[in-house]
């Protein structure tokens, strides 16, 4: 192996997302029992930084990380086990010592996808350690792929925060350029009722779940309704796609919530069956359907694998819905609110 750059230091933020098709359950490999289309975040993010030092006599990387300013040796034992994973694609970080610092703009492990926007920093910051080190380049789309591809090695959530705005991940028939390995951005044309979405996620309980996102997905291997969820994922997201481009608000609404809702419904009809939800939880929801009913004004819910609540809508509604959320804290008063809505995907940070 060449080497170009012996150590340095990389520094990377990558958002979260949202699924609205939703991925539950998986093949070896990390690959999706079915595809799955997301809407990129704007300021739920992680920040890492990584400073590396190559050296030909290390065999395995060794690891320090921080998270939040205060050891993490759960997080940093999830990075150990995924390094081995990826040295056939980056060589070089087999022989690396990586020091990572690493936060977070909202709650760990509460349902708001801070794998996907961990483990999608990571693969940032390892591929971009690579590439100083081996001098090797590549073509921006083939760049982006092996990064995607990195991300969901380590989280399949993950690889669809790679890319900003609207993302699928999974093979879809009718768009070629998909695939079960990496996530693709949603280039089929986006109406502009869809441009600028604000995504209000309404936490309800900020505790770390008590079933992890991977449990759940194991508990789909013997589900008694996991071939038909996967065949109405596989219609759920032709249609948003149709929908998205076509600017069809009251089906994005339909499809959106029916999605959230059945997401959990699978996780209460595994063995063991559990459930996520908090009171407070449903009692918001019932409030988001009457007010939008009372009101028409077009917003809706969804849910990731988590009791918190991310209420979208359009940004010319904003100070209609603050009613609504006035309502929602009056009911529900130990709630926080986190403003966010899509945004544009990963972005390098000054190493200074």
């Amino acid at each position: 192996m060449t080497i170009s750059e012996k150590s340095g230091t990389t520094f990377w933020q990558c958002p979260s997302n949202i699924a609205l098709i939703k991925y539950w359950g998986k093949y070896p490999g990390q690959l999706p029992a079915n595809p799955s289309l997301s809407m990129t975040l704007n300021t739920s993010v992680t920040k890492m930084k990584i400073d590396y030092e190559f050296d030909s006599r290390l065999d395995s990387p060794e690891i320090s990380l921080l998270f939040n300013h205060q050891a993490a040796p759960r997080f940093e034992e999830r990075i150990i086990k995924y390094l081995p994973s990826i040295f056939d694609i980056l060589p070089a970080i087999r022989h690396c010592r990586l020091h990572i610092l690493t936060e977070n703009t909202f709650p760990h492990s509460a349902g708001i996808a801070s794998s996907a926007s961990g483990m999608g920093a990571l693969a940032l910051n390892l591929y971009e350690i690579n590439a100083n080190i081996t001098g090797i380049s590549e073509p921006e789309a083939d760049k982006w792929k092996k990064i995607s591809e990195l991300a969901r090695l380590a989280s399949g959530s993950a690889s669809r925060s790679i890319y900003g705005e609207w993302v699928t991940w999974g093979k879809i028939d009718r768009l070629p350029e998909t695939s079960d390995l990496y996530a693709s951005p949603l280039n089929t044309g986006i109406h502009s009722e869809f441009l600028s979405l604000r995504d209000f996620i309404i936490i309800v309980d900020k505790t770390e779940k008590k079933v992890s996102s991977s449990a759940g997905h194991a508990l789909m291997n013997n589900h008694p309704y996991a071939a038909c969820r996967y065949a109405s994922a596989r219609k759920n997201i032709s249609d948003l796609i149709d929908i998205l481009a076509a600017g069809d608000v009251e089906q994005f609404i339909q499809i959106v919530e029916n999605e959230a809702l059945t997401l959990h419904a699978l996780m209460m009809q595994s063995t063991p069956s559990y459930l996520l939800l908090k009171p407070d939880t449903l009692r918001i929801i019932e409030l988001i359907q009457d007010f939008r009913e009372q009101n028409k004004i077009p917003l809706c819910f969804t849910l990731d694998a988590g009791p918190n609540i991310h209420l979208l809508f359009h940004e010319n509604v904003e100070k209609k819905v603050m009613v609504l959320l006035k309502e929602i804290s009056d009911l529900c008063s130990k709630i926080e609110i986190l403003k966010d809505g899509i945004g544009q995907g990963p972005q390098t940070l000054s190493k200074s």
